[in-house]
């Protein structure tokens, strides 16, 4: 199955065109290839990301990739008030793509999108962490950003998962927030 025929455009017409465009871009990012390297850019994007839900006390710390494994384990999302936002936004942006009659192409997404990426995650987080709980937890990650990301295509103009994707493409790893502090890998 190529990228282009990940969602059958006989079926869904024009707009499976631009959800095999999501996907293919999901599965070009270098993942993890710059993990551990500080980018000012990746900064400026969790920055953006975070504004677009109203948080604008959100500090960014950078971890080395040795440390990401107990990072991503001592992750609460407690106080965390970009959390308290996000948590919720799945589940509205399901309501909205049922109500805009694109419920069925959301289940190919959700069925086909994971299987699309997971093997290009997989190799890259074991080459790069090697470690099986760091390489479980990575996997789970770009599965929900990538989730989220095609959730907000389908249901929105805007989507500010955008600022995360182009931190994966950039290389680095948007890890996730703590309280008011934003890790970055």
């Amino acid at each position: 199955m190529t990228v282009a025929e990940v969602i059958s455009e006989k079926k869904y017409g024009s707009l499976a065109r631009s959800v095999n465009e999501m996907i293919a871009r999901l599965v070009s990012v270098p993942w993890y290839s710059n993990a551990g390297r500080e980018n000012p850019y990746a900064e400026q994007k969790i920055k953006e990301f975070a504004a677009c839900f109203g948080t604008r006390k959100l500090d960014v710390k950078w971890i080395s990739k040795e440390k990401l494994g107990d990072t991503a384990k001592q992750l609460t999302f407690e106080g965390c008030e970009l959390w308290n936002v996000l948590k919720d936004i799945p589940d509205q942006l399901k309501v909205k793509i049922d109500a805009q009659g694109k419920g069925k192409i959301l289940e190919d997404v959700v069925y086909k999108m994971p299987e699309a990426i997971f093997h290009r995650t997989f190799d890259q987080a074991f080459a790069i962490f090697g470690d099986r709980e760091t390489v479980q937890f990575l996997i789970g990650h770009a599965l929900y950003i990538s989730l989220l990301y095609c959730l907000y295509e389908l249901a929105e103009k805007e989507n500010p998962v955008s600022f995360l994707l182009d931190i994966l493409e950039a290389g680095n790893i948007p890890l996730g927030p703590d309280g008011n502090i934003f890790y970055l890998v």
